[in-house]
C-alpha cells in the first residue's frame, strides 16, 4: 500500500482513493495547483466532497500524495533505463536512455500526466520541488554525466559534460512533447517517429560529445 493508506480502509475506500489521484493527477497537470479546486476533482471521481479529507487531509495533502505517485512512476523510468542498458558500452546506454524515456514520455497511457505536472512545477517550484530533485532527477543526471564523461574522456562535473548533459534531456522533451495542431505534416511525422527521434538524438549527441575535450571550458 502507498503512502496514506490504511489496512482498514474497505476496497471501496481504496477504489475511491485511487480514482481521487488518477484525476486530481490530471487535473493539476492540465491546469495547476491553484486552478483545481476539490469539489471539481471529487465530481469528476464521483466521490463525495469529504472522501478528500479523508484519505489526503486537504488540497495540499492531495497534491503531495499525486506528487508521490509522480515521484515513483519516474523512478520506475529511471530503473528502467538502466537495466536496458546494462553490461553494454557507454554509447548503448545513452541509446537505451533515451529510447526508454521517449516511449514513456509519449506513451499513451495513465502516466502521460507525469510530464505536464513536472513542467508546472518547476515553472512554479513548491516545497515538494527539492523532494523530486533529490529523488529523481539528481540520480538521472547523474547518470547521464557518467555516460558522457566515459564517452569523451572528461570528468562528470566537467562543465562542458553538464552542459551536454542538459542538452540531451532537452531534446528528448522536445520530441517527447505532444505534437502540436497544424504542424507542418513532415514535421509531425518526424515528431510521431520515436525510434527515429531515438537514433537522431543519440548520434548527434554522441558526434558532439566526442568533440568536447576540443570546446573551450
Amino acid at each position: 500500500m502507498g503512502p496514506g493508506t490504511n489496512p482498514s480502509k474497505t476496497v471501496q475506500d481504496l477504489r475511491t482513493r485511487d480514482r481521487l489521484l488518477q484525476v486530481a493527477a490530471e487535473m493539476f497537470a492540465d491546469r495547476g495547483f491553484k486552478k483545481v479546486t476539490i469539489r471539481e476533482i471529487c465530481a469528476a471521481a464521483s466521490a463525495n466532497v469529504a472522501a478528500v479529507n479523508y484519505h489526503f487531509g486537504d488540497k495540499d495533502g492531495l497534491y503531495r500524495a499525486v506528487v508521490q505517485r509522480a515521484i515513483q512512476a519516474m523512478r520506475e523510468t529511471n530503473d528502467l533505463s538502466l537495466e536496458a542498458g546494462r553490461g553494454t558500452p557507454p554509447e548503448m546506454q545513452l541509446r537505451a536512455y533515451v529510447e526508454v524515456f521517449l516511449s514513456r514520455l509519449t506513451g499513451h497511457d495513465r502516466l502521460s500526466w507525469i510530464h505536464r505536472l513536472m513542467s508546472r512545477e518547476m515553472e512554479g517550484p513548491s516545497e515538494v520541488t527539492r523532494l523530486v530533485l533529490r529523488e529523481v532527477l539528481e540520480p538521472r543526471m547523474q547518470h547521464l554525466s557518467a555516460l558522457v564523461g566515459e564517452i569523451s574522456g572528461l570528468a562528470p562535473d566537467d562543465p562542458r559534460v553538464i552542459r551536454a548533459v542538459l542538452s540531451i534531456q532537452g531534446q528528448i522533451l522536445l520530441f517527447g512533447r505532444p505534437i502540436v495542431p497544424r504542424t507542418p505534416p513532415v514535421w509531425a511525422r518526424l515528431l510521431a517517429d520515436s525510434t527515429g527521434a531515438a537514433d537522431h538524438i543519440t548520434s548527434f549527441s554522441i558526434a558532439a560529445i566526442r568533440g568536447l575535450a576540443h570546446q573551450p571550458h
